[in-house]
């Protein structure tokens, strides 16, 4: 259980940078936060869709095979990056 919470948390970390840089990309900041960008998009856009899938079926799985409880899976985490997952299919 405790990999699946750290999981959870590592992917909503990526999905944190995923926003930081499509917020970037839609202003003007993207020239002065160049090298901070660059080190975030590895985590945003590159890894964050994938895991994010990943996790997600794992946690839902988890729950209907009734090997998690509902209250142990973070369910604010678990919401927020379901929503983040549907932000990045756009």
């Amino acid at each position: 259980m405790r990999w699946v919470r750290f999981l959870l948390k590592f992917t909503f970390i990526c999905n944190l940078c995923f926003l930081f840089c499509f917020i970037v990309q839609r202003t003007n900041y993207a020239e002065s936060l160049g090298s901070l960008t660059k080190s975030a998009a590895v985590l945003g856009f590159l890894v964050a869709p994938y895991i994010n899938i990943a996790t997600l079926l794992i946690v839902i799985i988890g729950l209907l095979a009734k090997k998690f409880r509902w209250h142990e899976v973070h369910p604010v985490i678990f919401v927020l990056n379901l929503l983040i997952l549907l932000l990045q299919f756009y």
